[in-house]
């Protein structure tokens, strides 16, 4: 998948009868540009993400809310579940091979969640600077049976200024875009605050994508960072549709960097 992002959740949200917060989806516009020598190893680099598969902490059987999610910043009833509480996937349900004990999941009585992450990217500024520095952004993403309450990762590239984006996270996102922003924003018709140079979301997958399926299924995008990028903000954003429990699930997240 290139670096075209994800403005299905944004469209879903905006057009349901329900209130939700404004969650930036918007497409950065960057060319890559070739060079023939780098400050950081060739290939992949390790997982950048912490805690990637909440198995950091304890998970709850999805009737009360963990008490802690370490390394994450969570909105609204933010939930870490573990695999075959009742109600909810189990390791035999489609889902990453090496699941662990543990998966994120929207919570009880909510219908906006959000999970946050900062990564500090400056070991790897000189290439980025070059425009030479690549990402692949992952995660097995899903929702219970045929719901349609779903999940979407989005990374957002700061500059130096390391400026938090204003958004799901934040204070709900209703003033995101006042200050403007850099290029990237206009195609989908949202302009990015000022200091982040652009952004790639992953999902949501659908019920109609899971054959009306508990589980979670694979997606992925690449691309090419942003030249300026000091640093990203991961937003891991569910959105309740039906039923009482907000069934966006999440696992496995991923973030690497390669040149």
């Amino acid at each position: 998948m290139s670096l075209t992002l994800a403005t299905q959740a944004l469209r879903r949200t905006l057009t349901s009868s329900r209130s939700f917060p404004l969650v930036l989806l918007a497409a950065a516009s960057v060319n890559a540009c070739g060079s023939s020598s780098s400050n950081t190893p060739p290939g992949p680099s390790a997982n950048l993400i912490l805690n990637p598969g909440a198995e950091a902490g304890m998970g709850t059987d999805g009737t009360s809310v963990a008490t802690s999610i370490p390394d994450w910043t969570t909105t609204g009833e933010a939930n870490v579940v573990q695999y075959g509480s009742s109600s909810f996937p189990a390791t035999t349900d489609p889902g990453p091979p090496d699941e662990g004990m543990n998966f994120f999941t929207g919570g009880p009585d909510d219908a906006v969640s959000t999970f946050t992450q900062d990564i500090d990217l400056s070991a790897y500024a000189s290439d980025i600077a070059k425009g030479s520095e690549t990402f692949t952004l992952s995660a097995y993403l899903g929702g219970y049976s045929d719901q349609d309450d779903d999940a979407t990762l989005t990374v957002y590239f700061l500059d130096a200024a390391n400026v938090v984006v204003v958004g799901a996270a934040g204070d709900g996102g209703e003033d995101a875009g006042e200050d403007g922003g850099e290029d990237g924003g206009e195609d989908a018709g949202i302009v990015l605050p000022a200091g982040v140079l652009g952004s790639a979301s992953i999902g949501p997958v659908t019920s109609a994508d899971r054959s009306s399926a508990t589980g979670l299924l694979p997606v992925s995008a690449t691309g090419t960072i942003p030249v300026g990028t000091m640093a990203i903000e991961l937003q891991l954003v569910m959105i309740r549709y039906d039923g009482a429990y907000n069934d966006g699930y999440a696992d496995d997240l991923s973030f690497t960097v390669a040149n």
